[in-house]
């Protein structure tokens, strides 16, 4: 998932593949959706843990589908998309702040998935810290995401207490 993350998020550049590299990427993700099904059906991870790591992996798969291929480098009339890491943390945090929500109120969540989610809300949480990026929002849209980026850190602060309980 880490090379997906740099893909995604523009760090490996516009043409970060070929193209049989980026059907391999998806295919891995997609495999990686299906290990989680299976260890929800195991009853080895709980189904908003596996909610919450799906809606990571469908972020990971549009970025990486959005991006081109080396192949298409040379279409003419194409500008690569500029990535806007403020709008698209502001964006998961909204679909993931709730489940977070439920985690808390379940009693927590296993260590392991507890690390992976931290990591996820933490990139978000960076993204929208006080600086360039959160000042491009609009007032409305920046008092919103700083409210998130605030209730994610208490919900991920409670998830690591319960975790030491």
């Amino acid at each position: 998932m880490h090379e997906a993350s740099e893909v995604a998020s523009g760090d490996r550049g516009p043409y970060p593949f070929d193209r049989s590299g980026k059907q391999d990427l998806i295919q891995r993700l997609s495999a990686a959706t299906d290990d989680i099904s299976a260890l929800v059906i195991d009853e080895k991870m709980g189904a908003t843990e596996a909610t919450l790591l799906g809606k990571e992996i469908a972020f990971l798969v549009e970025g990486v589908a959005a991006k081109r291929t080396r192949e298409e480098k040379e279409l003419s009339g194409y500008t690569p998309v500029l990535f806007t890491p403020e709008r698209d943390s502001m964006r998961r945090l909204v679909e993931r702040v709730p489940l977070l929500e439920q985690l808390v109120a379940g009693g927590g969540v296993d260590e392991a998935v507890l690390d992976k989610i931290a990591t996820v809300f933490e990139r978000d949480v960076s993204a929208l810290a006080e600086g360039e990026d959160i000042a491009r929002l609009q007032d409305g849209e920046r008092e919103h995401a700083l409210q998130l980026r605030d209730k994610a850190v208490k919900m991920l602060a409670a998830l690591r207490h319960q975790a030491r309980e």
